[in-house]
């Protein structure tokens, strides 16, 4: 172990080796369904199925969201996403299993890149090991989202970033770009650790530098940023104005302002459980942060470099979106790591500190744990469930139904017809699901999970069966979480 903390160079595996090994975790993951069903999926899946389709840039389950924009289109987030998945989509075609094999590669490019870059830069092998297995734990989370496409374009950028030609930087900065334009909170990590990995690749070319050096760096910048400019204003037929006015007043729904953007993030830190799984992590940060100050002078400046970016990532990432914890959390983490394996501390101090560390990686992921270990995944349509089925299907029996993303992937695979709407947005905004039983419009018909409806209108039916373990019960964590229920 002291051997693996103290550099790069005796590694027990190689980098290929455990690229592999995280392939097949993947694909195993993938053989059971994760990710699993989240409450964004529709909105994130809605428009890339949309363009597959019909060729149209609109997500035609957000009937009640659409008609609080003058256009119509999913302006709500960068196009990115939803024209790659587009694309994959009209390759393999519309289904579940599509859409799960997507996310799958996505995880494998992340940490195959996550791999490749912590080797590049000479960091430890448990470095690359840990960030792989908090990243795992965090993205399997989040559904069908952007976030695990937008997170392989921002590692490729990086990596492509340690290798110091102009070519790299060009394709290094089109793919960070491509990341921000996936989903735009990567920004705040990217710009930072770009900045990192230049001022690496500078002070290396230092004594020989050419004169026009930088000229080809700062060219291969902005040719990657006209670059993205093109893809992205083709993607949204050169509506710019009708975008960022839209995209704006989609932030100001959600987004928490500047000057309160840190009691929101503090607030955050201290919800529910977060005494538990959120602030021992961040304490540890705050004291790793002390301890890399007091020793910088005796740190490798690359790694120092790493974490101040980090740090800085960090300070970005409140600023730009508070609301975003899970990307903070993942961040410090590899911080946390980064800063374990640079300090000079002593034998027994060290592994102390890694001990204190693993308890708390562990604890930070406990119900991620709980719910993978605990968690019946098991479901049955009842005569119910597909009497609705077919009632929206069939022209004579047509029916106004609103759905989840769990009636989305077990009752429709995912090929819906435009009149459903996603249950979780049927709303008119800036909310978003409904409150109660009296949200439910005349002649509507849900058909939703019992736990998401129970966890969102617990009056509407009794609680669902909860995980227990140990005698210990989890009252937020459904043991069947897949159950459907119909509510006309």
């Amino acid at each position: 172990m002291a051997e693996i903390l103290g550099g790069s160079e005796n590694q027990n595996w190689s980098s290929w080796k455990r690229c592999l090994a995280w392939a097949l975790v993947w694909l195993a993951s993938y053989s059971i369904g994760i990710p699993y069903p989240n409450r964004d999926d529709l909105f994130f899946v809605g428009t890339a199925v949309n363009i597959s389709k019909h060729g149209e840039f609109s997500n035609p389950h957000l009937a009640s969201w659409n008609a609080a924009l003058e256009t119509g289109k999913f302006y709500y987030q960068p196009p990115y996403y939803s024209y790659v998945l587009a694309g994959w989509l009209k390759l393999t075609g519309v289904s579940t299993q599509s859409l799960l094999l997507f996310q799958c590669l996505c995880y494998i490019a992340v940490t195959t890149l996550i791999t490749l870059l912590c080797d590049k830069l000479g960091l430890p092998t448990i470095v690359s090991v840990a960030v792989s297995a908090s990243f795992a734990l965090w993205i399997i989370n989040l559904g069908l989202r952007a976030d695990s496409l937008a997170l392989a374009f921002l590692f490729l950028g990086l990596y492509l970033l340690t290798y110091d030609t102009a070519w790299s930087f060009f394709w290094g900065f089109s793919f960070l770009g491509a990341s921000v334009l996936t989903y735009i909170v990567t920004a705040a990590y990217g710009a930072p650790l770009a900045a990192a990995l230049i001022a690496m690749n500078a002070r290396k070319r230092s004594p020989d530098r050419p004169s026009w050096y930088w000229t080809s760096r700062v060219a291969a910048v902005i040719g990657a940023s006209a670059l993205n400019l093109f893809i992205f204003c083709q993607m949204i037929h050169g509506d710019l104005p009708g975008f960022l006015a839209a995209f704006l007043r989609h932030a100001s729904w959600r987004r928490t302002p500047t000057l309160q953007a840190i009691p929101h993030f503090l607030e955050l830190l201290t919800y529910g459980w977060g005494w538990l799984l959120c602030i021992p992590t961040f304490a540890m940060f705050v004291v790793a942060t002390i301890a890399v100050f007091v020793q910088r002078k005796w740190i490798p400046y690359q790694r120092l470099w790493v974490y101040v970016a980090i740090f800085s990532g960090l300070i970005l990432n409140i600023v730009l979106y508070s609301s975003a914890i899970s990307y903070a959390t993942f961040f410090v983490q590899t911080g946390i790591v980064i800063a374990l394996c640079s300090l000079k501390l002593g034998g027994r101090v060290r592994y102390g500190w890694i001990g204190c560390y693993s308890v708390i990686f562990m604890t930070s992921h406990l119900l991620t744990l709980v719910v993978l270990l605990a968690t019946d995944r098991s479901y049955d349509l009842p005569d119910s469930v597909q009497k609705i089925a077919v009632a929206v299907t069939d022209e004579q029996l047509k029916t106004d139904l609103a759905i989840d993303s769990t009636a989305a992937r077990y009752v429709f695979d995912f090929d819906i017809p435009d009149s459903i709407q996603d249950w979780f947005f049927i709303q008119s905004p800036p909310s978003a699901y409904p409150l109660s039983l009296a949200d439910k419009q005349p002649g509507t018909t849900w058909l939703v999970s019992q736990a998401n409806l129970h966890a969102i209108i617990p009056e509407a039916i009794p609680a669902p069966p909860r995980i227990q373990i140990l005698g210990r019960q989890f009252h937020s964590l459904p043991k069947r979480p897949n159950e459907l229920i119909v509510i006309e």
